[in-house]
């Protein structure tokens, strides 16, 4: 559904402190139609909505009656998960600990050749050539997500064919840790969570049965704080004046690939 931006208001808010919510502002002064917001809001305002918030100009200027309680509730993102590990990844590579480019290999030991030859960026892109099944993916999340995705053979020339996959995504996860020198979720906290003023308690993260991070699903965030990261990519990786992620990684996150284009 669309909502109808008027005019060229230019209002902004700053980004909200942590403990704090987004500045509330009346549609107008950032160039909507206060109608379209009520509208869109009435509609989607179903006993299946959680939360369902209108924002621009990193301003609040909708949100659903439920809101006031729901939006600083933790609730499962599924495979939205895929996105926060991808700006997990931007971080790590701002800080020079890891390239796009990198083979696997340099941070798992352990793998043949054909596996730790894989790159960052195709598992970023989904173009890791493994062969995926969703049932045998998703069970093998369970214990080893990162053992299942490298026991997978080949079907494609990496980097030429895309397929949605699960545990590539987790196996992410464990070549930033091991790239850290930490645990994956210390340093996405310390990073990339509370720079941008999400706190530590506020949201859980589940594992697998080897311990590695999910990175396929099961982070579970407040929308609000969801939004804060958002915010984050829409700035191009800047918040407030602080450059968290290379504003080059953020634009190839918006790209396609040839294998996905």
């Amino acid at each position: 559904m669309s909502v109808a931006v008027r005019g060229t208001a230019s209002r902004r808010c700053a980004p909200p402190a942590a403990g704090s919510d987004f500045e509330r502002v009346a549609p107008e002064e950032v160039g909507v139609d206060s109608a379209a917001v009520r509208r869109t809001i009435d509609e989607l305002s179903t006993p299946m909505t959680a939360s369902f918030r209108i924002y621009r100009h990193g301003c609040l200027i909708g949100e659903t009656a439920r809101d006031a309680t729901t939006s600083v509730e933790p609730h499962q993102l599924f495979s939205m998960t895929k996105s926060v590990v991808g700006l997990a990844v931007g971080r790590a590579v701002t800080l020079g600990l890891i390239s796009v480019d990198d083979p696997i290999g340099r941070y798992l030991p352990g793998l043949d050749d054909a596996h730790a030859a894989i790159t960052v960026r195709q598992l970023l892109t989904q173009t890791s050539g493994l062969r995926f099944g969703w049932v045998n993916d998703l069970a093998g999340s369970t214990e080893n997500s990162v053992g299942e995705a490298m026991s997978m053979p080949f079907v494609h020339p990496g980097g030429t064919f895309f397929e949605y996959a699960q545990t590539t995504v987790t196996t992410l996860t464990a070549v930033v840790g091991a790239a850290a020198g930490e645990d994956f979720q210390a340093f996405v906290s310390r990073e990339l969570f509370e720079p941008v003023g999400i706190e530590p308690g506020t949201w859980t993260w589940w594992r697998d049965g080897a311990g590695n991070t999910q990175g396929y699903a099961w982070l579970q965030l407040r929308p609000r704080d969801m939004a804060r990261l958002g915010t984050l990519t829409l700035a191009g990786g800047l918040w407030a004046d602080r450059r968290l992620i290379d504003a080059g990684f953020v634009a190839e996150m918006d790209d396609g690939t040839e294998a996905n284009a």
